[in-house]
């Protein structure tokens, strides 16, 4: 039975084997292997392709990131170059920009980097850089299916706001009329205190009484206190603001002429203290109002202009507060202020449509609007002009009724021109700001100190 079982086994280990059969197999074998080695040979040239290309890509972002610093430090250098008034901040801007392009910049034998193309340009306050720049990555395994080189680059823009030497003045209305309560209920307190809405230095010989301090004692606040207040605020930003070095200061007051109580000056704190110490005018030849006279004394006092690129030629602003009502009175002191006066005409008082005298008022009163041809002579100096309208507050009804006639003229005719007069004054109409209450003045004066613009300033409200 054994004998049988082995022979069964070699007679199928001899059919199995015989006819090639094991050389067959291998065969097929080595077929897998050549067919796995042609499969695997465009997967590991793509793999390095895509590799390849990651790093054109890297190379192009790190171009892009040299050149944003090359604008930057463009417009740096190019800022102070002008500050200091050189002629050639362009040119050595665009020398510091490509310095900067190629240190921000690994060397690479794949990458052919050409030299950048820096423009800086000006508009007012602002500089913008422009880079260009290009590049050549040249290929290895790329190579191997015609792609021999790439070409990178792009164009990168900066821009900053620089700051201009910028001389400001503010001039700021403190006739009798600024003496005004600055709400009703400061007005109420004003009358059950002294039985005026009005706060005034005046002593004279007509029984009026100086009542500012008794008004003062009351607490309340008069429209004179809301224009200081925020105007102060609005110099406490200047101060603190980026480039307030670049900025002077000149208050002046507004009467019946015009008087300059701080020159322009880059001592902020002056100029707050300046304002601080405004008063209701009781100066010789003061008390009544006119804007003709004291515009006119503030443009022969301004010299031209200038673009404001150096300290030597500052742009020019001019801000003009009123409750634009002129009037003709003026008070003449016989010994000084305090002392008894007289009421007397204007002698430089100049008529302007709609106006009217008032004949039964103390030395014949004229009323009018203010003239905006009187702004003319200023702006062609090259000074933006802005203007803040607070429209003239009458007192309570039945208050100081012997001047009812001339509050009726000032509410129906008066009140209705000056509004476009004031805006015809002001250099655009962005420039022309009407306010009335304390909160609507205070903002009024913090969006005429962002014009500025020289500073980039913008004040919080």
């Amino acid at each position: 039975m054994d004998s049988t079982r082995s022979l069964r086994l070699r007679l199928w280990r001899a059919r199995f084997f015989s006819n090639g059969s094991r050389p067959r197999l291998a065969s097929r074998r080595g077929g897998v292997t050549i067919v796995f080695a042609f499969s695997v040979l465009p997967l590991l040239l793509m793999s390095a392709g895509v590799m390849e290309y990651t790093a054109a890509v890297k190379a192009k972002s790190a171009l892009k990131n040299a050149a944003d610093s090359a604008a930057i430090f463009a417009l740096n250098d190019a800022s102070q170059r002008i500050k200091a008034n050189y002629s050639d901040w362009q040119s050595h801007g665009s020398g510091v920009a490509g310095n900067t392009f190629f240190s921000n910049l690994r060397s690479s034998g794949n990458v052919s980097i050409d030299a950048p193309s820096v423009v800086i340009t000006r508009a007012d306050n602002q500089l913008t850089a422009t880079v260009t720049y290009s590049a050549t990555y040249r290929a290895s395994v790329l190579k191997l299916v015609g792609l021999n080189s790439m070409s990178i680059g792009g164009t990168v823009q900066s821009t900053i706001q620089m700051p201009l030497f910028t001389d400001v003045h503010i001039v700021i209305d403190n006739s009798g009329s600024m003496g005004i309560g600055a709400t009703a209920a400061d007005q109420q307190t004003m009358v059950n205190a002294v039985g005026c809405a009005f706060a005034c230095h005046q002593n004279n010989i007509y029984g009026q009484t100086d009542n500012m301090p008794a008004i003062r004692a009351t607490g309340a606040q008069l429209r004179l206190d809301v224009v200081k207040s925020a105007v102060k605020t609005a110099l406490g930003v200047v101060k603190v603001s980026p480039g307030a070095a670049q900025v002077r200061i000149a208050v002046y007051t507004l009467s019946n002429t015009l008087t300059r109580t701080y020159a322009p000056s880059s001592n902020i704190d002056g100029a707050i203290a300046a304002i601080d110490a405004i008063d209701i005018s009781n100066a010789v030849n003061q008390g009544g109002t006119n804007i003709t006279q004291s515009l006119q004394n503030l443009s022969a006092l301004l010299p031209t202009t200038g673009n404001g690129y150096t300290a030597g030629s500052p742009r020019g602003m001019v801000m003009l507060a009123t409750d634009a009502v002129q009037n003709i009175w003026i008070a003449k002191y016989s010994s000084g202020p305090g002392s008894l006066f007289m009421i007397d005409r204007d002698p430089n008082f100049q008529t302007y449509a709609p106006a009217q005298d008032f004949p039964d008022q103390l030395a014949d009163v004229t009323l009018e609007g203010m003239d905006p041809s009187q702004c003319t002579p200023i702006k062609n100096k090259g000074y933006t002009l802005m203007t803040l309208d607070m429209p003239y507050v009458t007192p309570p009804t039945g208050v100081d009724p012997g001047k009812k006639e001339m509050f009726d003229f000032i509410n129906g005719s008066l009140l209705t021109a000056i509004p476009t007069n004031m805006a015809s004054c002001a250099s655009t109409t962005g420039n022309a700001f009407v306010a009335n209450s304390p909160r609507e003045i205070n903002d009024a004066i913090s969006r005429m100190f962002e014009n500025v613009g020289a500073l980039p300033l913008r004040l919080a409200r």
